[in-house]
């Protein structure tokens, strides 16, 4: 059952866990303000239940893809949630439209912004299908989430080849600059894993959600994070 579990001490932010495929995938609820919510990677197979339990918390206002490739969630969510905006990254405004043709039209992060004010940075990472880096800031904590390029996986994924792949491309188990998720989404090693560096750095981080993985928390999680992407841009 999906539940949702709320980040100590960063007020108004969430995760739950989905199963896609056999892959363990995380979604991120933060607050807009004035009871409104973001929902990030909003996941398949997602119970009534949990719906009903969100919006004990507030309205779903957005529900934002991370990536072009993370899509297949929308549909139950917008059907669920109909009033809610649709917000996804450059390329995946027109990459999801063509994938999911009942949608409406996606609007782009700008926005997000506009709906979040300054308790929310919203930036996109370099390459051909931009990754989602997303700075929540509210209570005491600096909340990171990314989409793609830096994941914690506990467990490689059940399917044989793509096993094979991340093995290779040495992307897990555990905290990983993912190069095979790079090539996919077209980007620069060394460019994205600076620039998200460089975002981090100026823009905090204490607790990591990777929309892959683990959450990420503690006094160490920073310095965790920076090692594993200054190693990848090096």
């Amino acid at each position: 059952m999906t539940t949702w579990k709320p980040i100590a001490g960063a007020a108004g932010a969430y995760t739950a866990t989905y199963d896609f495929r056999g892959n363990a995938i995380t979604t991120l609820v933060t607050d807009l303000g004035d009871g409104q919510l973001a929902v990030y990677s909003p996941g398949t197979g997602v119970e009534e239940s949990a719906f009903a339990e969100l919006e004990k918390i507030g309205t779903v206002a957005a529900l934002v893809s991370p990536g072009a490739f993370h899509h297949m969630g929308l549909p139950i969510w917008h059907k669920r949630f109909p009033k809610a905006r649709l917000i996804a990254t450059t390329s995946g405004i027109s990459h999801i439209a063509k994938q999911q043709k009942d949608l409406p039209p996606l609007e782009g992060l700008d926005a997000l912004r506009s709906l979040a004010g300054t308790s929310l940075t919203a930036i996109e990472t370099p390459g051909k299908h931009g990754d989602l880096l997303l700075f929540y800031r509210a209570g005491a904590k600096v909340v990171v989430f990314n989409n793609e390029l830096l994941c914690n996986m506990e467990k490689l994924p059940p399917n044989p080849l793509f096993s094979l792949l991340f093995r290779l491309f040495k992307a897990g188990p555990g905290l990983a600059y993912n190069s095979l998720a790079a090539k996919l989404l077209g980007a620069k090693k060394r460019d994205a894993s600076s620039m998200i560096a460089a975002a981090i750095r100026e823009h905090g981080l204490d607790v990591y959600v990777p929309c892959h993985g683990l959450v990420i928390d503690g006094p160490d999680a920073k310095t965790r994070v920076l090692a594993v992407l200054d190693a990848a841009a090096a």
